[in-house]
């Protein structure tokens, strides 16, 4: 079972690091074009992206992947009824949208930039349109078709986004005489990548769409998908709370930078952190089919625990690369100084992710048993103290408030998930020794800045040391579990 898993987590994998690392390649284009004020509007729009994205899908994947694998025989009619839940679902979502653009755009501070949401509406409507094909490839476990597809929106986003910030602000000007509007600019390229990709899937559209609903098939679904659609919503409150609301949170009495700059310093040195997020992300793509097709399987639990182990292991190997390289990925990644100043949260920000992976391996045993009102639970007390700890944190240490609030968020729903998990369904998971690989690398990234080196040279050498010395912790304490082929067989 393992193998499959590592078969198709380095196609979706690859898919992914790609993706991410185009992303920072447009990361230094967008820090050198635009200011951190401008780069804080582009942070808070795909904040708020990401929390309507969520009301869009409505938890119909995670609903699909369970129905089509329950109801074997019935796979082409619970996908066109998953379509046209979401299809329905985004028109609805969408006209109120536009109908609200001038409303909406003045409650965020920018009068006159309707646009805006014209923009956002069309970026959300066809990327719900491009959740089930891509869902119906994982779960015929076409992964190299998956990467396929995503090379080429990635392929795209990128020409487009050059497009829009290079050459596009040039004609802009000389036709029209007033200023680009290099927000709209980015906005506009995701939108225009979404559409084309939809256009590319138009066989899975006309293949899947049936026009005898059944009303009953809909009720079952939307009561599977209502509690997986709060679930989203914590979750995404817990990831995207701090940089929608930040600058609402924000004092008045900060001097040194606007409210807006120091939410693009935090938006810029945020998306360095997304290595280890990539890690969950390429993880989930592989890893959600295959525990649905295994859930009757005797060996679950076992097969469970050692995916958990895996999963620990490399991700503290991540967080440990990118603690010791962070002086280097910031100049790299992050070219005006001012976005420089908030590196320091880099670690800690990876460090929760790490706990949100763990979060995300324990929470298989509801969803596996068909309770996901449990996920619901954990996520409602993260998303708790997400939004409590930004409100009394962030005025006080403010966007350092952001990074406890999510830091205490993703721990407090690892142990609640595990406590839960522990009486319900059993898997023996090896805590302690899991526990030992994630304390040891969290106190060494909290000493790690304290440490002087003569030069760059020497750091380098002294980091390669480092991760030499990890792997050979690993090495040693896991060398009888690789030699018997235990932990990836």
């Amino acid at each position: 079972m393992l193998p499959v898993l590592a078969k198709h987590t380095l196609h979706y994998g690859l898919s992914s690091i790609l993706g991410r690392i185009i992303h920072y390649v447009l990361i230094p284009l967008y820090t050198s074009i635009l200011s951190p004020k401008d780069y804080g509007i582009i942070t808070e729009m795909y904040a708020y992206i990401a929390f309507l994205h969520v009301f869009y899908t409505f938890g119909i994947e995670t609903t699909y992947f369970r129905f089509v694998t329950k109801y074997t025989q019935q796979k082409k009619k619970y996908c066109s009824h998953a379509l046209y839940l979401i299809v329905i679902i985004g028109i609805f979502i969408s006209i109120l949208l536009v109908g609200c653009a001038e409303f909406l755009t003045k409650l965020w501070g920018y009068p006159g930039k309707a646009h805006y949401v014209y923009a956002i509406v069309i970026i959300l409507f066809t990327d719900t349109l491009l959740v089930l094909p891509f869902a119906q490839l994982r779960l015929q476990k076409k992964s190299l078709i998956f990467a396929q597809k995503k090379f080429f929106f990635i392929a795209l986003n990128l020409v487009l986004n050059f497009f829009f910030l290079i050459y596009a602000p040039a004609f802009f000007q000389q036709h029209s005489g007033d200023t680009f509007d290099y927000c709209a600019g980015i906005l506009y390229a995701n939108a225009w990548a979404n559409g084309i990709m939809v256009c590319t899937f138009y066989r899975f559209f006309r293949h899947y769409i049936v026009w005898k609903i059944s009303w009953s098939r809909i009720r079952a679904m939307l009561q599977y998908a209502w509690p997986i659609c709060l679930t989203g919503l914590a979750s995404t409150t817990n990831e995207m709370f701090s940089r929608a609301m930040m600058k609402y949170c924000l004092p008045n009495y900060y001097t040194v930078h606007d409210k807006a700059t120091l939410l693009g310093i935090f938006g810029g040195c945020y998306k360095l952190s997304v290595f280890m997020l990539l890690c969950i992300q390429a993880f989930r793509y592989a890893a959600e089919p295959l525990f649905f097709s295994y859930a009757k399987h005797h060996k679950s639990p076992v097969f469970l625990s050692k995916v958990m182990h895996a999963f620990v292991l490399f991700t503290c190997l991540v967080l440990l690369f990118v603690s010791i390289h962070l002086p280097f990925l910031g100049k790299i990644f992050l070219r005006n100084s001012l976005y420089q100043e908030g590196l320091g949260i880099v670690p800690y920000l990876s460090l929760a992710y790490v706990f949100y992976g763990i979060y995300y391996n324990l929470s298989i045993w509801f969803k596996l048993q068909d309770q996901p009102i449990y996920g619901l639970y954990c996520l409602l007390i993260g998303a708790c103290i997400t939004v409590g700890g930004n409100f009394f944190l962030v005025p006080l240490y403010g966007y350092w408030g952001c990074v406890w609030a999510v830091l205490a968020s993703y721990f407090t729903m690892m142990v609640v998930c595990y406590r839960l998990g522990k009486k319900r369904f059993h898997v023996p998971y090896k805590v302690f020794r899991g526990l030992c690989y994630v304390v040891g690398v969290t106190l060494f990234i909290m000493v790690y800045p304290y440490i002087t080196f003569v030069n760059i040279c020497q750091q380098l050498i002294w980091n390669f040391f480092f991760m030499l010395v990890y792997l050979m912790c690993v090495y040693f304490f896991e060398y009888k579990k690789f030699r018997r082929r235990t932990l990836f067989s």
